[in-house]
C-alpha cells in the first residue's frame, strides 16, 4: 500500500460522498491504468534466463508458457472509462481461465503490480481462477517486478501452484484490510445546507456520507475493517502453513526482496525472465 499523505489525500478528494466501503481487502491508490487483456506466449524470453532464486528453482528448459499481466488497483467488475479499461477480477478471471485452457501453453505466469483492491468479488473469482487452473493441471507461478499488496497477495497466493516470485527491489505484504470513509457533513453546513435522515431504525443507513460521522458508524467501519483482516490472515497463514499469529505480528508491514523471503511470504527472488524460465522447467516435470 503506498504509504504517503499525497496519495491519501488524493484517494479522499475522489472518493464518492456515502460511499460505505471505499477500499476494503486493498489500498486502490493512484490513477487507473488500462490493464492488458488477454494473455502472451514467451517462451523465447526463457531460454537465456537462469532459474530465480529459490528453494525449488530449476534449470531452463522452454515450452509453451503463456503470461498474464495484472496492472493497478484491482475491484469487482471490469469496466471502460475515460482513463482506460479498470482492473476487474473478472476480467483477470477470463484471462487466466483462457490461458491455462490453451492447447499451446504448458505453463502460465501471472506478472503482478498492483496495490491491492476492493473486497467484493476477491475471494469468488479467485476460488473460481484456482478450481480452472487445478482443472487444467499446469503449472501456475506468480511475479511481481514492484508490488504485491493487500489483495495481490491474496491472489497470488490462491492461485499459484508453482510458488510467488518477486523481483529482489519489489515489496510484498500489506495483509491486512482498510476501510477509507468520507463525509461531506463539514462542506455542507459550511454552505449553509440543512440535511435531515429519517430513519425507521436508529442504525439505517449509518453512516451515509451527508452526516458527521456518529460512535455507531465508526463501530461499523472498524468491525468491517477488523473482520475482513482477520479472513484475510488466516487465508495467507492456510496458504503458507504458518501460525496465523506470525501473519499478525507482522502489523500489515511491507517486505521488500529478501525479507520478503525470510517472513516466508514468498518463494523466492528473480526477474520475469527468470520466472518463465522456472515455468517452463515446471512445466517440464510435469508438476502441476
Amino acid at each position: 500500500m503506498p504509504e504517503t499523505s499525497a496519495l491519501t489525500a488524493d484517494l479522499l478528494a475522489r472518493v464518492r460522498p456515502g460511499a460505505a466501503v471505499a477500499v476494503a481487502l486493498g489500498a486502490a491508490l493512484g490513477i487507473q491504468r488500462k490493464r492488458p487483456s488477454g494473455h502472451y506466449l514467451a517462451s523465447a524470453r526463457s531460454q537465456a534466463s537462469s532459474a530465480p532464486r529459490s528453494r525449488s528453482a530449476g534449470a531452463p528448459t522452454g515450452g509453451g508458457v503463456a503470461v498474464v499481466e495484472i496492472r493497478g488497483a484491482m475491484e469487482q467488475r471490469e469496466s471502460d472509462t475515460p482513463c482506460g479499461q479498470t482492473c476487474g477480477y473478472d476480467g483477470i478471471e477470463r484471462d487466466i481461465r483462457a490461458a491455462v485452457t490453451d492447447p499451446g501453453v504448458s505453463a502460465l505466469v501471472v506478472d503482478i503490480d498492483s496495490p491491492g483492491g476492493d473486497e467484493p468479488g476477491l475471494d469468488e473469482g479467485t476460488v473460481r481462477m484456482a478450481k480452472a487452473i487445478a482443472d487444467a493441471g499446469k503449472p501456475v507461478l506468480v511475479y511481481s517486478p514492484s508490488m504485491l499488496a493487500s489483495a495481490a497477495v491474496y491472489l497470488a497466493l490462491g492461485i499459484a501452484t508453482g510458488g510467488v516470485f518477486i523481483h529482489p527491489s519489489a515489496r510484498a505484504g500489506s495483509v491486512s484490510s482498510v476501510v477509507i470513509f468520507a463525509t461531506q457533513a463539514r462542506k455542507l453546513a459550511e454552505a449553509g445546507t440543512d440535511v435531515y435522515v429519517a430513519r425507521g431504525l436508529p442504525g439505517k443507513f449509518d453512516p451515509n456520507g451527508v452526516e458527521p460521522l456518529s460512535d455507531l458508524g465508526k463501530a461499523r467501519l472498524d468491525e468491517h475493517a477488523r473482520a475482513c483482516s482477520e479472513d484475510f490472515v488466516l487465508f495467507v497463514a492456510a496458504k503458507l502453513g504458518i501460525d496465523p499469529g506470525v501473519v499478525r505480528s507482522w502489523n500489515a508491514d511491507m517486505f521488500r526482496g529478501q525479507a520478503a523471503v525470510d517472513v516466508g511470504l514468498v518463494a523466492g527472488l528473480g526477474t520475469l525472465d527468470s520466472v518463465i524460465a522456472h515455468a517452463a522447467t515446471l512445466a517440464t516435470l510435469g508438476a502441476p
